[in-house]
C-alpha cells in the first residue's frame, strides 16, 4: 500500500506539470484544429473588438487543472501519511545495519547491561524518564529487558550493532497492567542511534493499533551496572 500511494503521488504530480505546460493529449491530432481555432478567434476579435463591462471574462483552463491537481496531491499525501503513520520506513534489521558516521568518535561501548532510563514524546509533551533493565548478548547480538512506564508493564526484545551503534527494539506491553485505557497489550517499535555528544541513544517510537497510530521521539540513557544475579 505504501508503494501504491507513492506511485499515485508521482503520477498526479506529473499530470499537473503536463497540464500546466499545455499537454494532456497527442499534439499531432490536435495541432491543426487548435491552430484553426486560434486563427478564428483572432480574426473574430480583430473584426469585433469588445471593450467595457459587457465583455465576457476570459477563462484560463490551466488554472483549473492546477487547482484540481494540487487538491489531488494534498489528498493523496494525507492518505499516505494516515496509512503509513506508526510504521517505520524500514525493519529493525535494516535499520540496525545502516552505516554510521560517528563510529570513530565513540569512546566506549555504549551497549552496557544494567539499569537504563527512557522517555518518549507524545501528545505534545515528554513522558518519563522511566527506569528499566536491558541485557545485551554480544554473541548474538541481541538485547532483552523489562520495565514499567505510565502505560503498563512491558518486556523488550531486539537487536543491536556495535558497527553502526544502533538498536532496534520491540516493546511488548502486558495487557491488564497499568493504564487500562492506553494499554492494549500492543507492541511498540523503537529505533535509536547513539549520540556521542549527548551520551545517549536517540530516535523514534512507532505504534500502530486498531485504535491508534503514531510516532515521535524516543531517548535511552544508561544509568548503572547491575549484577547478573539481579536479572
Amino acid at each position: 500500500m505504501r508503494g501504491i500511494l507513492h506511485l499515485f503521488l508521482i503520477v498526479t504530480t506529473f499530470a499537473v506539470v503536463v497540464q500546466c505546460q499545455g499537454g494532456g493529449g497527442s499534439r499531432s491530432s490536435r495541432s491543426s484544429s487548435f491552430s484553426r481555432s486560434r486563427r478564428s478567434i483572432s480574426s473574430y476579435r480583430s473584426s469585433s473588438p469588445c471593450t467595457g463591462d459587457a465583455c465576457p471574462p476570459e477563462h484560463n483552463p490551466t488554472i483549473g487543472y492546477a487547482i484540481i491537481g494540487t487538491v489531488g496531491i494534498v489528498f493523496l499525501f494525507i492518505a499516505y501519511k494516515s496509512i503509513t503513520s506508526g510504521t517505520p520506513s524500514q525493519s529493525n534489521t535494516a535499520y540496525v545495519n545502516l552505516p554510521s558516521t560517528d563510529n570513530q568518535n565513540v569512546d566506549r561501548n555504549p551497549f552496557e547491561s544494567g539499569l537504563w532510563s527512557n522517555r518518549y514524546y507524545q501528545y505534545n509533551s515528554w513522558h518519563g524518564p522511566f527506569h528499566f533493565r536491558l541485557l545485551f548478548d554480544p554473541e548474538t547480538p541481541t538485547v532483552t529487558g523489562n520495565g514499567i512506564d505510565d502505560v503498563g508493564e512491558y518486556e523488550i526484545e531486539g537487536m543491536y550493532s556495535r558497527k553502526s551503534n544502533r538498536m532496534g527494539l520491540i516493546k511488548n506491553y502486558r495487557q491488564g497492567t497499568g493504564d487500562r485505557t492506553q494499554n492494549l497489550g500492543h507492541n511498540v517499535t523503537i529505533q535509536v542511534a547513539w549520540n556521542e555528544t549527548q551520551q545517549q541513544f536517540e530516535g523514534k517510537w512507532f505504534v500502530k493499533t486498531s485504535k491508534y497510530r503514531g510516532e515521535d521521539k524516543f531517548e535511552l540513557k544508561f544509568e548503572q551496572n547491575i549484577k547478573m544475579k539481579d536479572y
